[in-house]
């Protein structure tokens, strides 16, 4: 036996390029804003939300205000571009123009976090769940084998 695979890193992972390059920027690495994430969802469910600096509370402040920063250079970017390829930002920025709606950089990052932290936890710890529901269930493996191929 190798050794032991964390399954649930690794689709977590692959859930945050998913959603960064459906939701955000192509160009953005999810290795970037991982831990901002990962640090902002643990303090979401920290049971003492005391703004200490060694809570999870305050740790997950201070990852939102790093992703407001980073979010807020590509929203920045999005404003002067003329592209066209749909992404959450940019159909954002048009709402606002199209309705006279203006959103701050931060208000378009809350957006972008709230879709981040259901597109990547939720997605990631479902899809690992299944992989090891498939490993410890052989007749639900060879069934869905047999689907697919």
């Amino acid at each position: 036996m190798k050794g032991l695979i964390d399954i649930h890193k690794i689709i977590k992972n692959i859930m945050l390029e998913i959603v960064i390059n459906l939701f955000i920027d192509k160009d953005l690495d999810g290795n970037s804003i991982a831990k901002d994430v990962d640090k902002l969802i643990i303090g979401v469910f920290s049971s003492h939300p005391s703004n200490l600096p060694w809570t999870e509370f305050a740790r997950a402040k201070r990852s939102r205000n790093n992703l407001y920063r980073i979010l807020g250079a590509i929203i920045d970017r999005e404003r002067q571009s003329d592209s066209d390829e749909p992404t959450l930002i940019r159909t954002l920025l048009k709402n606002n123009t199209n309705k006279n709606i203006s959103f701050t950089n931060n208000e378009i990052s809350d957006q972008i976090n709230a879709f981040l932290f259901a597109g990547y936890d939720n997605s990631s710890s479902m899809a690992a769940w299944s992989i090891v529901h498939l490993a410890t269930n052989r007749s639900v493996y060879e069934k869905l084998h047999q689907e697919v191929v």
